[in-house]
């Protein structure tokens, strides 16, 4: 296993305990449009007896070109055009300070035949059933138990372990596990987390049994530098039985207006009969440009382990219970990252930009390369090179008011030479826009 790489960002994680807490440039908040802080406030009184809010999306998508032309998709000619909703409905009831009930119930379909075999079909689940206990005795320890949305720092490992097979992974609204969580954070910058999540209603029927995870972190001040250390763990009783171990870093540097920052995985464990020795990293580096709107550069990479099939060990990096966080994080190219990878024997440098002409309207662009690491996921055949795909994307998020916002992408992926040689030789192109409405 490839180890000495990463030493450098490790060094930079570690590096924020060193600093006094330098001052930084407040990073923005990207991804779907949120609703304001005032709403939110107002919301947060209301939740101190009863309230409750929904969410409509629909969405109109069109591809062509799909798995690059291979002649195991669906529609031998490649062309698609669908639609797809959700709606999400939650009720939320304090009726103290010191607890609080959270439920939610979601609708989500698909209208016409899409590029993944999905015909039309609704699915109804409850996604959310909580209850919160937050500070408890004033301490800051906050405790939540049931169907919950759990998220770990930057959801590398643990964001979202609901995983649907419908088209667009990234505009499916649920995400939850069924959970205990218990946080604590301190004055002094210092927190932890605990947590403990089932199995067997995440993926499906190949695994079962339980998992739990703990985390240690610093933060200097709202802006940064950060540093945070897990340790997560898996009891498969399953058919795969995958008792991966995970010991993970991540941290963010800021200099004024340039952030630095990434992760480091080391996996080990068991799967199956075999013992696990994998990895993975992440690095960015954030320039915000000096101006009054959101405008800036972002270069990443990230490496994603790949099993060597010549010896016994498992090589290949488990990709755990990674979501949509933002475009191309994790789903590394929309198109690519939720359709042909799955953030395991991979390699990505991408580099992001970002303008806003106007305040309600938000435009980025990724260019995106992609390789394999040793192929065996995809099973590339030996001596045809690493190379996988190109990838451009451009999105667009208007918010037209606190109740409304429209988003879109306009992608264009083309294979490489591993592509070429496991699915074809044709281009994808895709288009997608969703309206929401918050009600």
């Amino acid at each position: 296993m490839r180890h000495a790489a990463p030493l450098v960002l490790v060094v930079l994680l570690l590096a924020p305990l060193a600093l006094p807490g330098a001052a930084a440039q407040e990073e923005p908040t990207h991804g779907r449009p949120a609703v304001p802080d005032e709403a939110a406030k107002e919301a947060e009184d209301e939740e101190k007896v009863f309230s409750w809010n929904g969410d409509l999306k629909l969405a109109g998508l069109a591809q062509r070109g799909q798995y690059f032309g291979s002649a195991d998709q669906p529609d031998p000619d490649g062309n698609y055009a669908w639609g797809e909703g959700g709606l999400l409905l939650e009720a939320h009831w304090r009726p103290a300070d010191w607890v609080r009930f959270d439920v939610g119930g979601a609708a989500t379909w698909t209208l016409g035949d899409d590029a993944y075999g999905t015909g039309t079909e609704t699915q109804f689940l409850f996604y959310r059933a909580e209850v919160l206990f937050p500070d408890i005795g004033g301490s800051g320890v906050d405790v939540t138990i049931g169907r919950q949305n759990v998220q770990v720092g930057d959801g590398l490992l643990i964001s979202d372990a609901f995983r649907s097979e419908k088209a667009a992974l990234w505009l499916n609204p649920i995400y939850f596990l069924d959970a205990l969580r218990v946080d604590w954070n301190g004055d002094s910058g210092f927190g932890a987390t605990g947590y403990a999540f089932l199995l067997d209603r995440t993926t499906g029927e190949t695994e079962d049994g339980y998992g739990w995870g703990a985390e240690l972190r610093w933060k200097s001040s709202e802006e940064g530098p950060e540093v945070a250390f897990d340790y997560v763990a898996r009891h498969d009783t399953g058919p795969v039985s995958n008792d991966a171990r995970a010991a993970w870093l991540r941290g963010t540097l800021p200099f004024g207006p340039v952030t630095l920052g990434g992760d480091y995985v080391w996996e080990f464990g068991r799967i199956g009969d075999a013992d696990y020795d994998a990895g993975a990293w992440y690095a960015y580096l954030k320039w915000a440009l000096p101006t009054e709107l959101d405008n800036y550069f972002t270069l990443h990479y990230a490496f994603f382990s790949g099993d060597d099939p010549a010896t016994p060990e498992q090589e290949g990096y488990f990709p755990w219970y990674y979501g949509d966080t933002d475009w191309s994080q994790w789903f590394i190219g929309d198109i690519v990252g939720s359709t042909l990878n799955d953030n395991t024997d991979e390699k990505a440098l991408w580099l992001e930009a970002a303008w806003t002409p106007v305040e309600p309207l938000l435009l980025r662009a990724y260019l995106h390369r992609l390789w394999v690491d040793t192929g065996a996921y995809h099973g590339v055949p030996p001596g045809v090179g690493n190379e996988f795909a190109d990838e451009v994307d451009l999105t667009a998020e208007w918010t037209i008011s606190e109740r409304f916002d429209l988003w879109g992408v306009i992608g264009w992926a083309r294979p490489l030479e591993a592509a070429e040689a496991v699915y074809g030789d044709d281009t994808i192109e895709e288009i997608a826009a969703v309206f929401e409405w918050h009600f």
